[in-house]
């Protein structure tokens, strides 16, 4: 509620003097109260979590995503005679609205379900409080570091770029890569993301035990997991981005023209997001938070030095800030693994993870490209490949390729790491 109230007061000032777009402030308003409805559902997805059930983050997730999408394109389009401002601010209302209803599943599955969260017999409310602040503190640091970056590229972007004089103002740019490259390219760092946080139990359990095998054996599956899901998804966004881009925005070729080469390069370098993701992750679950703010402290400072460097240069442009993010996490991953190799006292042996998964997604990315501008790209089914039919169906059978050649391999190299995955009763 605090948190709301804050970014009631401050949206103005906010809107006019550091985002440089008053008519942003519409949004902003009517974002405010996500972040308690946000905060509350945080609290139940967090305790499911704890039990390594999954489910009712998913559920309430999908949720989200639909009501968000239905509620914020109605919106948007009813209140779009009044401006863009206010359409905009429609669009962002269906995020609000959704992280209602995502509040409101978890309320009631927790009400009917026999894992519900237990109220009864809580310590004093004014214990409770410091306690939860005493732990909670270091977590909650560490999470304003972790969005350190994207308030990076909003200082910076915008106004570096209105420097150089384009047709399109800073704010154009910055939209367009924040609004459409970065979320494409978080479905990689999300699923494995998700993944990561349903082996986090595991792994408290290990170290507060100290058992260092049992803490090793957890590690050493969690990355292979994590590089066998989001790398054939990183290389994938990469052949394929410019197509991609096309077919879910068709109705907006210059945010596509702008954000297609970022996109290129966000996923090529995917490994070290993904690798800094899981190591948040880690530290977070073995008590090391302190780790992951000095981690994103040094990211920050690699981050804006090269951000004023690189998105200066004319001929990089936007992708600069693509360029940045890949070096400062690679930089990140880099002394998160040395950090992370002197805690654990058993060697992961990361690279023999990374390399078999990296061959893979390697030949997926190119299956991929290859089906998309040289097997398919001829009539498909009656529909010319130029056409929005003809497109969709040029990806979709190039995906499908990439991904049938990439399941192929794994099934055959790593049948016993897919069986970890596995149910019990299904393995």
């Amino acid at each position: 509620m605090a948190g709301t109230a804050i970014i009631l007061l401050i949206a103005a000032p906010f809107s006019q003097y550091i985002a440089g777009s008053p008519s942003s402030l519409p949004a902003l308003l009517v974002i405010a109260p996500a972040l308690l409805f946000s905060s509350i559902s945080a609290v139940y997805r967090g305790y499911y979590e704890g039990l390594s059930n999954m489910l009712p983050t998913a559920v309430s997730q999908i949720i989200e995503a639909i009501v968000k999408s239905v509620i914020g394109i109605l919106l948007a389009l009813w209140l779009m005679p009044h401006g863009i401002a206010y359409a905009a601010a429609g669009a962002i209302a269906g995020i609000t609205i959704a992280e209602f209803f995502g509040m409101l599943f978890l309320l009631l599955r927790s009400r009917f379900d026999k894992n519900a969260v237990n109220t009864g017999g809580c310590p004093p409310v004014n214990s409770t409080i410091k306690t939860i602040l005493r732990e909670s503190l270091p977590i909650t640091v560490a999470a304003l570091a972790l969005n350190l970056n994207p308030f990076i590229d909003l200082l910076t972007i915008p106004g570096i770029i209105d420097k150089q004089g384009h047709i399109h103002n800073g704010n154009f740019f910055y939209g367009s890569y924040t609004g459409i490259a970065i979320p494409i390219f978080a479905i990689a760092t999300t699923l494995t993301a998700m993944l990561g946080r349903s082996a986090f139990p595991e792994i408290t359990a290990a170290w507060e035990n100290q058992d260092s095998r049992r803490l090793t054996r957890t590690l050493r599956i969690l990355f292979k997991g994590t590089f066998m899901v989001g790398l054939p998804i990183c290389l994938g966004l990469t052949a394929l981005a410019h197509p991609i881009l096309s077919l879910l925005y068709p109705a907006r070729p210059a945010e596509v023209y702008i954000s297609a080469l970022p996109l290129e390069v966000l996923g090529l370098g995917g490994v070290s997001l993904i690798i800094a993701g899981t190591l948040f992750g880690i530290f977070l679950a073995i008590g090391r938070v302190d780790l992951q703010i000095i981690l994103m402290i040094i990211g920050a400072a690699v981050k804006l030095s090269l951000n004023l460097l690189l998105i200066n240069n004319p001929e990089l442009n936007i992708t600069g800030a693509a360029i940045s993010t890949v070096i400062c996490y690679s930089v990140v991953a880099i002394i998160g693994l040395i950090m992370l190799k002197r805690i654990i006292k058993e060697p992961i042996k990361l690279a023999r993870f990374i390399i078999q998964p990296f061959i893979f997604a390697f030949l997926c990315a190119v299956t991929a490209y290859i089906g998309y501008y040289h097997i398919f790209i001829e009539e498909l089914y009656g529909y010319p490949s130029v056409t929005f039919m003809g497109a969709a169906l040029n990806l979709s059978m190039s995906i499908a390729a990439g991904a049938l050649v990439y399941l192929i391999l794994t099934m055959i190299a790593d049948r016993r790491y897919i069986r970890t995955f596995l149910p019990a009763r299904n393995r």
